[in-house]
C-alpha cells in the first residue's frame, strides 16, 4: 500500500467504492431529480433526507435491514462483500511495523503462528525473530546468554547474502556448536544474521513437554564404591578406599557437580565424564550445606562441626575458618561481601568477607527469634527469610537485624524454603509443601503427596521440584501453559526400565548389576522414562525414587540433580530430543 493510501480513511474509502457500486449498477430514477444529468449518489440521498441522521444507530440499523429485504439477492451480496471489507480492514499495511509487533507480544504465541497464516506479509513480520524473542522470555524461560552472544558475534561477521551450506555438506561455513537450523536469514537476502527465535521457541516446547510427563534420562553417580588406586585420577590415589558414606548438599552448572557428604569432605565431579576430580578435606563433621561461586572459584561450606569454611576450588585448599555457632550449620548463603548462616542453636549469623576490614571474616550480627533449629534461609537483597522447626517463617531487614513478619506455616517443623522474589515455598514434616505470596503472608498453593518429611525445594514459574525422607523426587506443575497433547496426568508413576547408567566416584561405568559396558554392550544404557496419561492439568510427575532419604536437590533448564543418604548422585536429564545448545 502506498503512503498516499495510508492517510485515507478506511470509513471514506469505503463510502467511495459504494458511491462508486451505486452509481454504475443502479438505474436512473427519474422521479427522484428530472433536472438532474447523472443518478444521485448514496451521499445525496442521505442529505435529502436528514431525519436519518437524527435516528439512533439501533433504528438505523433496522432501516438498513428494511432496505436490505427489498433489494434482489445478488445486490444484497454485493453490499455484504462491501461490508466484509469493511469489517475486516487489514491494519498491517497502515501501522508501522514497531507498533505491529508490540500487538502481537499481547497475544498468545498460539496466536501469533495463526496470525502467520493470514497472508505473506503477515508472515514476514509473525516470524520475526524479535518478537519471536519477547515471546520467548514472556514464557519466563531461560537461555545460555553466553551462547548467545557467541552466536551474535559470529553472526556479524558473516555477508548474510553468502549461502550457508555448500556442496561438499550442509552447513560447512557454519562454526559448531551452532548449525543452519539456529540461523535466522532474511527473505530479501540482505540485513544481517539472527538467532532463530522459533526454532528455539519450538524446542523449549518441546523440554516443557518432558517435563509435564516425566519423559527424562535418569544417570547415577555411585559415590560409595570403592576403587583400586591404580584406577583413581591423578592425585586422588591416597583416596581410593574413601566413601562418601550419605551426601547431604550439592550444587552443580554445566561443567561440575560440587557435593558435601557425612565423611566430612567436599568433592568436585566433572559434569562431562562424572569422575571425582578432587576431594577437599578440612571439616571435622558431616558437611551439610554448601553453596559455590562459580565465578571467582569459591565454595563456602556448613557443618555439624559448627564451623563454616571457605574454600578454593582450583587450588584445592581452604582459605578461611568462621566459628561461632554453637551448634551445627544447616543452612548458608552468601553475596560478596557477606555469608548468611543457620543454625541448630536457634540463631543466623552474618559474616564479613571484605578483605582489609577489622570486620573481615568475622561476625557483625546475631539475628534471634526462632524457638527451634533454624532449619533453611534465604537472601534477596535487603530481605533474609529464614524457617525452623518452630514451624515458623520469619522475614528480617538486612541492613538491621530487625524481624518485621512472622508467618506461621505449618503444623510441624519446617525443613526447607525458598524464595524467588515474590513467593515462598517450604516443605515441612507435616508431609506438606505450601507456597506463601511474602508480601502478605497469605498462603496461596498447598501440595501434598509425599508420605515421609520433605527435606528439599526448589520453585520456577512452572514447576516445584521436591525431594522427601520417603525416598521420592516429584514434579508439581503451577499452571497449565504446558502443551496439551498428549495430555497428562495427576500423579504419573514412574515406570521402572531396565537399568540406569551407574558411575562409581571415580567415573567408572557399571549398570545395576555390576556388569563392565565395554564387555557387555547392552549394559549401562541410560534409563528411559515414561508416563501413563489420565486426566488432569494439576500434575505431579513421580520421577522415581532413591534407595534412601533425599537429602537436596537442583534442578534447571533441562535436568535435575538429586543427592541422597545412599550415597548416590542421580542426574534425571529432560532433554530428550531437544536441541539443548542454547539452554
Amino acid at each position: 500500500m502506498s503512503s498516499d493510501m495510508s492517510d485515507i480513511d478506511p470509513d471514506e474509502a469505503l463510502q467511495r467504492e459504494m458511491d462508486a457500486e451505486y452509481s454504475h449498477h443502479a438505474p436512473p430514477d427519474e422521479a427522484i431529480d428530472m433536472a438532474s444529468d447523472t443518478a444521485p449518489t448514496p451521499h445525496d440521498l442521505m442529505m435529502r433526507f436528514p431525519e436519518i441522521s437524527q435516528l439512533s444507530n439501533a433504528e438505523r440499523a433496522e432501516l438498513a435491514y428494511e432496505i436490505l429485504r427489498k433489494l434482489p439477492l445478488q445486490d444484497v451480496h454485493r453490499v455484504n462483500k462491501m461490508l466484509t471489507r469493511l469489517l475486516h480492514f487489514d491494519f498491517i499495511p497502515v501501522l508501522p511495523v514497531e507498533v505491529v509487533y508490540q500487538i502481537f507480544s499481547f497475544l498468545d504465541y498460539k496466536d501469533v503462528a495463526r496470525a502467520a497464516r493470514v497472508s505473506r506479509s503477515w508472515y514476514r513480520l509473525a516470524t520475526a525473530p524479535s518478537l519471536w524473542r519477547t515471546l520467548y522470555f514472556k514464557q519466563h524461560w531461560n537461555v545460555n546468554e553466553v551462547r548467545v552472544r557467541e552466536f551474535e558475534n559470529w553472526a556479524r561477521t558473516v555477508d548474510s547474502t553468502l549461502p550457508l551450506s555448500a556442496a561438499d555438506g550442509p552447513g560447512r561455513n557454519v562454526p559448531p556448536p551452532f548449525h543452519v537450523g539456529h540461523i535466522w536469514k532474511p527473505a530479501n537476502g540482505s540485513g544481517r544474521l539472527s538467532l532463530n527465535w522459533v526454532y528455539l521457541f519450538r524446542q523449549h516446547l518441546t523440554l516443557d513437554s518432558n517435563w509435564a510427563r516425566g519423559y527424562c534420562d535418569r544417570t547415577m553417580i555411585e559415590a560409595l564404591v570403592p576403587v583400586e588406586p591404580a584406577d583413581m585420577p591423578e592425585g586422588l590415589q591416597g583416596e581410593a578406599n574413601d566413601r562418601a558414606h550419605g551426601i547431604y548438599c550439592l550444587q552443580f552448572d554445566d561443567d561440575m557437580i560440587v557435593t558435601g557428604s557425612r565423611d566430612c569432605k567436599v568433592r568436585v565431579w566433572s559434569m562431562k565424564d562424572h569422575r571425582c576430580t578432587r576431594v577437599m578435606s578440612g571439616h571435622t563433621g558431616s558437611v551439610l550445606c554448601l553453596q559455590v561461586d562459580v565465578a571467582t572459584g569459591i565454595i563456602i561450606t556448613g557443618s555439624s562441626d559448627t564451623t563454616i569454611m571457605t574454600w578454593d576450588m582450583a587450588a584445592g585448599r581452604a582459605l578461611q575458618c568462621y566459628r561461632g555457632h554453637t551448634e551445627p550449620v544447616l543452612n548458608l548463603r552468601f553475596n560478596n561481601d557477606y555469608v548468611l548462616s543457620a543454625s541448630k542453636d536457634r540463631t543466623i549469623r552474618i559474616w564479613s568477607r571484605q578483605e582489609g576490614t577489622r570486620e573481615a571474616h568475622t561476625c557483625v550480627r546475631v539475628l534471634r527469634g526462632h524457638h527451634a533449629a533454624v532449619n533453611g534461609v534465604q537472601l534477596d537483597g535487603n530481605i533474609i527469610i529464614s524457617a525452623g522447626g518452630d514451624h515458623t517463617i520469619r522475614m528480617w531487614h538486612f541492613s538491621t537485624g530487625e524481624c518485621f513478619k512472622v508467618i506461621y506455616g505449618h503444623d510441624r517443623g519446617i525443613a526447607c524454603i525458598y524464595y524467588d522474589g515474590t513467593y515462598i515455598t517450604t516443605g515441612s514434616s507435616d508431609l506438606m509443601i505450601r507456597v506463601f505470596d511474602a508480601k502478605t503472608g497469605k498462603m496461596v498453593r498447598q501440595y501434598e503427596g509425599h508420605s515421609d518429611l520433605v527435606r528439599t525445594v526448589q520453585k520456577d514459574h512452572r514447576k516445584i521440584v521436591s525431594g522427601s525422607y520417603d525416598s521420592s523426587i516429584k514434579i508439581w506443575n503451577l499452571d497449565s501453559q504446558f502443551p496439551a497433547t498428549p495430555r497428562w496426568p495427576r500423579s504419573v508413576d514412574f515406570i521402572r526400565p531396565e537399568a540406569p547408567r551407574v558411575y562409581n566416584r571415580h567415573g567408572s561405568l557399571y549398570d545395576a548389576n555390576g556388569l563392565d559396558p565395554r564387555e557387555d554392550p547392552a549394559a549401562g544404557i541410560a534409563m528411559r522414562q515414561s508416563a501413563v496419561a489420565h486426566a488432569s492439568r494439576e500434575a505431579c510427575v513421580n520421577l522415581g525414587r532413591h534407595q534412601s532419604r533425599v537429602f537436596k536437590l537442583q534442578f534447571d533448564e533441562t535436568r535435575i540433580i538429586s543427592c541422597s543418604q545412599d550415597s548416590q548422585i542421580m542426574i534425571w536429564d529432560f532433554s530428550r530430543g531437544i536441541d539443548k545448545t542454547f539452554f
